[in-house]
Order: C-alpha cells, then sequence, then structure tokens
C-alpha cells in the first residue's frame, strides 16, 4: 500500500499492524533463541560472524560424528567385512 492524502488512516493502520507484527515474531525469536542465518544480509558488515553457523568461525569446533551404518552395529559404508580363513562364506 502506497500513502497518499487520500488514505493516510488506512495506511497508518496498515503500517500499525505490519510493526506489531515484526515485534511479535522478533520477540518470539529472542525468547526462543532461534535466529536463522539470512545469507540475503548484509553480512560484510555484521558483528556476529563469529557465532553465525555460516561462517566458518561460527560452526561448532567438534560437530557430532555422523555414521552411518548397518544391522551389523555400525559398519562405515564401503568398508568390507575381514577376510575369513579359507576365503568361504561363515
Amino acid at each position: 500500500m502506497s500513502f497518499t492524502r487520500g488514505n493516510e488512516p488506512a495506511y497508518r493502520e496498515a503500517m500499525v499492524e505490519r510493526i506489531r507484527q515484526d515485534v511479535a515474531r522478533l520477540r518470539r525469536l529472542y525468547e526462543t533463541e532461534r535466529v536463522r542465518p539470512n545469507p540475503a544480509a548484509n553480512c560484510r558488515f555484521c558483528s556476529f560472524k563469529p557465532l553465525c553457523p555460516i561462517f566458518p568461525e561460527g560452526q561448532e569446533l567438534f560437530p557430532p560424528a555422523r555414521r552411518t551404518g548397518d544391522a551389523r552395529g555400525g559398519v562405515e559404508a564401503g568398508a568390507r567385512e575381514p577376510a575369513t580363513a579359507g576365503g568361504g562364506a561363515r
């Protein structure tokens, strides 16, 4: 909605509602501590790079190990079973 002299009351109400929604959204993000990085933002000037997961300095120092396993107890994908004596099946 654009502002014109004739629609000032409607424009004002629309802007007040938009600001209410923005404040409510920011309050929810603040309370839940769930702020998602926005790569479209002007990151070059951001002072939160050390905390941001988009940048290397904001990523976990020791990320949890990601293992692919099977029913035999976590054998890595592509790993081979040790050879048995005689080369036959067990």
